[in-house]
This record gives structure tokens, C-alpha cells and sequence, in this order.
């Protein structure tokens, strides 16, 4: 058996204001597989990119280095891409 993967994820992030950043991540990746059992080979490969993950955070309260920070986050997962690359199997 053997496996090879590329993979990157793309990750982006925006500053909308001082309190409020947009971020986004999709990862791209191509993999590919030989199987050899006795003078038997096949080959099987695929890529393209995955499913966009996407949020919002925001400063709730800024504790100026005397306290915690404390951040508000929501995301999403949008079904982009069917690009799945196992890395165990």
C-alpha cells in the first residue's frame, strides 16, 4: 500500500471593525492510493476542495492586559466541495 496526500487549508480573516473580524477556511487537497497484491496493482486518486467553514467574532469586553478578554463566536459549515482525504484509511 501507498498513500500519498496534499493538502492545504486557506484560511482568511477580515477586520470589519475594531471588535468585529469575519474569517473564512476551505481546504484543498488531492490524494492518492496504489494497492499491490501479487502483480495486482490499482491505482485510485481524487481531489478538489471541501466544505467552506465560515463565522463571525466579536470583542465582547476588552480586559486592557489587567483581565481576560472575552470573545463571542459563531460559524457555519457550507457543503462546498466532497473532497474527503482520510489521513488513517
Amino acid at each position: 500500500v501507498l498513500q500519498r496526500l496534499v493538502y492545504s487549508p486557506f484560511g482568511y480573516r477580515y477586520g470589519i471593525t475594531d471588535d468585529l473580524q469575519f474569517n473564512a477556511y476551505l481546504p484543498i487537497g488531492w490524494s492518492g492510493s496504489e494497492f499491490a497484491v501479487l502483480g495486482q496493482t490499482t491505482n485510485q486518486s481524487t481531489g478538489g476542495i471541501g466544505d467552506l467553514t465560515a463565522g463571525f467574532s466579536y470583542l465582547l469586553c476588552d480586559g486592557d492586559g489587567q483581565q481576560p478578554d472575552f470573545i463571542a463566536s459563531a460559524a457555519f459549515t457550507a457543503p462546498t466541495g466532497d473532497f474527503n482525504a482520510p489521513l488513517f484509511g
